[in-house]
């Protein structure tokens, strides 16, 4: 069951994603990584940005876990660089 809402959700963030030729896509409020992932998977470069620490170490987690490469991310917006 837990897969199968996991796919459905997947397919709907994914039709909502940029076509192809989109350099990046920033991710705020990333918490665990969820669209950042799923983002990651279907060949976008994606940055997370959390305010919570915690989240980004959850987001990174899950981003091994998924296969998913791990690009920046950042706890506060002020720390943020291009």
């Amino acid at each position: 069951m837990i897969n199968r809402k996991r796919r459905v959700r997947r397919g709907k963030s994914l039709s909502m994603a940029p076509a192809e030729g989109v350099p990046e896509i920033l991710n705020a409020g990333t918490g665990p990584g969820f669209f950042a992932i799923n983002l990651a998977l279907a060949v976008h470069s994606v940055t997370g940005v959390d305010g919570a620490e915690a989240m980004l170490c959850r987001a990174r987690e899950n981003a091994a876990a998924h296969g998913a490469a791990c690009g920046r991310a950042c706890s506060r917006w002020r720390n943020f660089e291009r």
